[in-house]
């Protein structure tokens, strides 16, 4: 796991371009959380509470809690799109 860890790329400075909502998900027991204060540039980003009893795949580990946040992530995405596409002047 180390050796992945160590071998992914430096990514931060792509995140920071993103312009899509981006989540942050880890477990409480997970090696290699992220990071929120790197990740902090990031226009809209988001970090999750950390899933207790999940190390770093919680979609398999506990899988009805990541289902959960991503649902719960999804529908404030959607509510963000709704109230830009019935604004008068939406963002660009």
């Amino acid at each position: 796991m180390l050796e992945f860890a160590t071998s992914v790329p430096p990514l931060v400075e792509p995140f920071r371009r993103l312009t899509i909502p981006v989540l942050g998900v880890c477990g409480d027991g997970d090696p290699f959380p992220d990071r929120p204060e790197v990740l902090a540039g990031m226009q809209n980003f988001r970090e999750a509470p950390p899933v207790a009893g999940a190390g770093r795949f919680i979609q398999w580990e506990k899988p009805a809690e990541f289902n959960a946040l991503l649902r719960a992530f999804f529908a404030e995405c959607a509510a963000g799109v709704r109230s830009v596409a019935e604004s008068d002047h939406p963002r660009r």
